[in-house]
C-alpha cells in the first residue's frame, strides 16, 4: 500500500472523537489524547491557498483549547508544507517508524499464555493506563476512543501470579489492520512478555483474514524495533509532527 493509504488507514483504525473534512485535508480532535488523533493529516491535493488553509486549522484548534499539530509524511500535501511550518516556528516532535508485516510469514505461537477478548475490559484499561500513565488523567477520554467501532478490535492481556503484565491491541478495519497499546509492566521487561502479545496479535490477523498489518514505533526506540524486527515486521516510511509553538 502507498504512504496515504497507511495514513488513511491508521485515520480508520485509530478513530478521533471527530473528525473535519477540509479541502483535502483531515482535522482530527479527541481532547488532547494522542498527537495521531489531534493532529492535521494533509492526506490530498488542496485547491484553496496555504495560507488560507493555515489559518483555518489553526482557528479551528484554538478554538478547541488544543494546539494546532500537523503530521508530516514525505507525502503531504502540499510537498513544501513541512518547510513552511518550520519557518513560521512549527517544532518538529515525535519521529515514528510506521514497520508493516507480511502476512505470507509463518506465525509463531506466543511462549506466555495471552487472553484475547473482542471487548476492552476495566482491567485491561487500568492495567495499559498504570503501565503507560500519560493519559491517566484523561482517562474517560481515552477510553471512549478505545470503545470506538472500527470494524473489529482484539484486546491482548497477559496475566503474571494474578496480574496483567502486558498488553496491546489490534484494530481492523476491511483489509487492514494495526497493532497499538504495546505496554510491558516494567518488572516484567526481559522475560518474552511484549514478544507474546505480539505473537497472539499477528496470529489473530491471520485467522480474521488481514491482509495488510502495520505498526508505528518511536524511532528511537531500539528496543522495540529490535522485537518487531524478529516478529516480521520491516520499515516502510517515518513520519513526525509539527507543533504550533506556545
Amino acid at each position: 500500500m502507498s504512504i496515504s493509504e497507511y495514513e488513511e488507514y491508521t485515520c480508520l483504525t485509530w478513530p478521533a472523537l471527530e473528525t473535519v473534512p477540509y479541502d483535502g485535508w483531515l482535522l482530527r480532535f479527541s481532547g488532547g489524547v494522542t498527537h495521531r488523533s489531534n493532529a492535521v493529516y494533509p492526506l490530498y491535493p488542496s485547491t484553496f491557498e496555504l495560507e488560507r488553509k493555515l489559518a483555518y486549522c489553526a482557528d479551528a484548534y484554538r478554538e478547541r483549547g488544543l494546539p494546532t499539530v500537523y503530521k508530516i509524511t514525505s507525502a503531504v500535501h502540499p510537498p513544501g508544507l513541512d518547510a513552511r511550518l518550520a519557518a513560521e516556528g512549527y517544532e518538529a516532535h515525535e519521529n515514528t517508524v510506521v514497520m508493516v508485516r507480511n502476512m505470507d510469514a509463518l506465525d509463531t505461537p506466543p511462549s506466555h499464555d495471552v487472553t484475547l477478548e473482542s471487548e476492552m475490559t476495566d482491567a485491561w484499561l487500568d492495567a495499559y493506563l498504570t503501565i503507560q500513565p500519560r493519559w491517566a488523567a484523561l482517562r474517560e477520554t481515552f477510553a471512549v476512543m478505545m470503545r470506538a467501532d472500527v470494524g473489529q478490535r482484539t484486546y491482548a492481556s497477559a496475566v503474571v501470579d494474578g496480574r496483567i503484565a502486558a498488553v496491546g491491541t489490534l484494530s481492523r478495519s476491511r483489509h487492514a489492520a494495526a497493532v497499538y497499546n504495546m505496554a510491558t509492566d516494567p518488572a516484567r521487561r526481559g522475560q518474552g512478555m511484549g514478544t507474546s502479545i505480539l505473537r497472539a496479535l499477528i496470529g489473530q490477523a491471520s485467522r480474521i483474514g488481514v491482509r495488510a498489518l502495520f505498526l508505528h514505533v518511536g524511532a528511537d526506540n531500539d528496543t522495540a524495533i529490535r522485537l518487531y524486527n524478529r516478529a516480521g515486521f520491516a520499515e516502510s516510511y517515518r513520519y513526525h509532527y509539527r507543533i504550533a509553538p506556545a
